[in-house]
């Protein structure tokens, strides 16, 4: 199963469109020459795309600078809530920060990254950089390692051939053999560990959420700072009280 869809028939100038609107969020908005610089298009090609946008709603103008609008919350908290996954697993995940004094969040894969769904933070839980919608690859966290370990070996090579692997930090996995692995321990013992690979001073621990036919749904992981996620506490304390609660979660979700 490709990560690459086909571009035959791609329509260009919606293909453009979706670049600009990305690129606006990216670089946390900008001026026309900024981005007909960044996209090497004419500055008229780009006010004229800008324009259409704005008369849509979907792009501001303030100061010069083009931002993204308000109107793309609305699509996102639709496609947010009409995940049904989404809302069944807030209990789960809300239990988990609670109970553990961190953050917990769930992720899913889409197009071979990890996109993280849902976040609780409890009081004293670190915040992170990661916000709803972000996408990451998916050998930076421990959630998207134990999604990969759970995907047939023929579709993680294939993301691992379009992705690559990324560095974040300089505990992040650079070495193909050497992520394989780990993704072979993180089957057999459930649950993965992440150790400053996605932000320096933060551990997680993360597992899969996996129905009894084999389909992942995606993954839980609960986050800290390094100094309280770290010996007995990181590899022998969370990863029973996560996977028990996603066996909970699991077992209500199959026969709702």
């Amino acid at each position: 199963m490709p990560v690459n869809d086909d571009t035959a028939g791609v329509i260009k100038s919606a293909d453009r469109l979706f670049q600009i609107v990305e690129t606006l969020k990216d670089l946390d908005g900008a001026t026309v020459t900024e981005l007909s610089d960044h996209l090497d298009l004419p500055p008229s090609t780009t006010h004229r795309y800008l324009k259409t946008l704005h008369q849509q709603g979907y792009v501001d103008k303030r100061n010069g600078e083009y931002h993204l609008g308000l109107k793309f919350l609305d699509i996102g908290g639709y496609v947010r809530h009409s995940k049904p996954v989404r809302r069944e697993i807030k209990p789960t995940v809300r239990e988990l920060a609670q109970e553990t004094n961190e953050a917990a969040s769930f992720i899913m894969e889409h197009r071979g990254l990890g996109v993280f769904v849902y976040r609780e933070t409890s009081e004293s839980g670190v915040n992170t950089e990661v916000r709803l919608g972000k996408r990451s690859s998916l050998h930076l966290s421990s959630g998207g390692k134990a999604i990969l370990a759970n995907l047939p070996e023929e579709r993680i090579e294939d993301i691992l051939d379009h992705h690559g692997l990324p560095q974040k930090t300089t505990q992040s996995i650079q070495d193909r053999e050497e992520l394989l692995t780990e993704l072979e321990e993180i089957r057999e013992r459930g649950y993965a560990i992440a150790r400053s690979e996605h932000t320096d001073g933060v551990n997680s621990v993360g597992a899969p959420v996996r129905l009894s036919d084999g389909t992942v749904l995606g993954a839980i992981t609960i986050v800290g700072p390094a100094f309280r996620m770290q010996g007995e506490r990181l590899t022998e304390e969370l990863p029973p009280l996560l996977l028990g609660k996603i066996n909970e979660f699991v077992l209500n979700f199959s026969h709702s």
